[in-house]
């Protein structure tokens, strides 16, 4: 089966990976990841081309995830009622991290819904765009790294992610910590100054 994948990923070339980032754009549940992992293997881009490639990455996912923005944006109510769940998730990671949280939860699971809220909250669509591409291009970078180091044994990746899992979201953590705390300095201090 999984030589019958790579056979797939190498008929359709760098296209493939761009319908891959297209797919996460626009929220479709879709293991980008591992997909992304194989073309750092297969195409083995070198560290040359390898930031220009995560950067035309990032640039389709970041335009397919104006869809879901739009959607955000002119059905508000009926996605709210539909998705309440997750989009509250979404909302609260907006409301602790503000703006900023478009580009902090792109790697994450959340970050396919946060296009949703952006929308709804009507944030400026250039921000988001910008947002949106700052946060999905380390993640296109690193994956693509990790496959071309790993040399496309990505059940290797996968069982070091997973034996370093705790160590990873501690880290995230201690990086949102650090954040909400600068944020909640620098608001405290404008406000004592008012």
């Amino acid at each position: 089966m999984t030589q019958q994948l790579l056979d797939i990923f190498l008929r359709m070339g760098m296209t493939g990976l761009f319908v891959t980032m297209a797919f996460e754009g626009l929220s479709i549940p879709f293991p980008g990841i591992f997909v992304a992992l194989t073309y750092g293997y297969l195409f083995k881009p070198g560290l040359t081309k390898l930031p220009l490639i995560a950067l035309e990455m990032s640039l389709v996912y970041t335009m397919a995830s104006f869809i879901p923005y739009l959607i955000g944006l002119k059905l508000e109510q009926k996605i709210k009622k539909r998705f309440q769940n997750k989009i509250q998730k979404a909302q609260n990671w907006f409301r602790i991290y503000g703006e900023c949280s478009i580009a902090l939860t792109r790697p994450f699971g959340v970050g396919n819904y946060i296009s949703y809220v952006a929308g709804i909250s009507k944030i400026k669509w250039w921000k988001y765009g910008l947002l949106t591409l700052v946060g999905i291009y380390p993640w296109s970078f690193a994956t693509l790294f990790l496959g071309l180091i790993y040399k496309g044994e990505i059940t290797q990746i996968t069982e070091q992610l997973q034996a370093h899992r705790e160590d990873i979201y501690l880290g995230l953590i201690i990086i949102i910590v650090v954040y909400a705390c600068i944020v909640f300095v620098l608001n405290h201090n404008q406000e004592t100054k008012v």
